[in-house]
């Protein structure tokens, strides 16, 4: 999961050499990069919660002790799956933040 994230950055270099520069320098980046992963997460999440949702007649009778619509199930998933998103995108976040914005520019 975490080349997503490498591959996304890797390909609008330029454009985050010129963010660098216009944002608070290299913690600028890395918040725009965290943000914008963390958006994604948000949106994967909130797919998977409406799938979830659409099912969840055909699995409640798997289920033991458990709803199927158990809102504290829903609520940790998200959280662990927000965390294991953001921690997979830090790795990249680090590296865009301390990239050169000048060899960034003139590498294209």
């Amino acid at each position: 999961m975490q080349w997503l994230p490498s591959l996304y950055l890797s390909e609008r270099r330029r454009l985050r050499s010129v963010w660098q520069w216009a944002l608070n320098g290299r913690a600028g980046i890395a918040r725009l990069v965290l943000i914008s992963e963390a958006k994604l997460a948000l949106l994967g999440c909130g797919l998977g919660v409406i799938s979830s949702l659409s099912i969840s007649r055909m699995v409640s009778a798997f289920l033991f002790a458990v709803s199927a619509t158990d809102p504290l199930i829903y609520a940790g998933s998200i959280a662990l799956m927000l965390l294991v998103a953001l921690l997979a995108s830090a790795q990249p976040a680090i590296r865009a933040a301390s990239a050169d914005p000048t060899s960034a520019l003139r590498a294209n």
